[in-house]
């Protein structure tokens, strides 16, 4: 997945010490002061996203934050907890992903190709539809694998103000 944008996820009540998103009011933006906020929510490594959603339930398991590149620009996404997400797991000796992150997929589109063990190659056909929350490339495991998450509704796009900290 060279070349890959990866986007920022926030989780609410997670502490990492690292950059933050305020909440104030229906506004989300970046702070490093966190005493007037209703709501924090701390960035996380991309891969620890897997940590926050149920595999066995399907569902996310805290309030996120994604932002993302979409279309040259930067958007931003709430993701409630308890929200239901559709989970595919893809495993091959090299996978090449097309799907990104913030873009909508259709069942059955291709989403990736694998060479196989005996360099195949095989097409990966999407088992859902909706929102494409995460790509995440599980590096520690052999043979590759990618785990994409996908919602079927699209996510509340987030308004980004700026403060002290600045903006995403």
């Amino acid at each position: 997945m060279s070349g890959h944008y990866y986007p920022e996820i926030y989780v609410k009540g997670e502490e990492t010490g690292g950059k933050t998103l305020c909440k104030t009011g229906d506004v989300f933006s970046v702070s490093s002061d966190a005493s007037n906020c209703e709501e924090v929510y701390s960035i996380i490594p991309f891969e620890e996203v897997l940590r926050f959603i149920d595999l066995e339930r399907a569902v996310t398991l805290r309030d996120l934050v994604v932002v993302t590149r979409v279309d040259e620009s930067l958007k931003a996404y709430y993701v409630p907890a308890n929200t239901p997400v559709c989970i595919q797991e893809i495993t091959g000796r090299n996978i090449y992903v097309f799907a990104t992150e913030g873009s909508r997929v259709k069942k059955s589109e291709r989403v990736a190709y694998i060479i196989t063990g005996k360099r195949e190659v095989r097409n990966v056909y999407s088992l859902c539809e909706g929102f494409i929350l995460a790509c995440v490339d599980v590096v520690w495991e052999r043979p590759e694998k990618v785990i994409m998450v996908v919602l079927s509704e699209q996510p509340r796009e987030l308004a980004m103000g700026e403060s002290a900290g600045g903006s995403i």
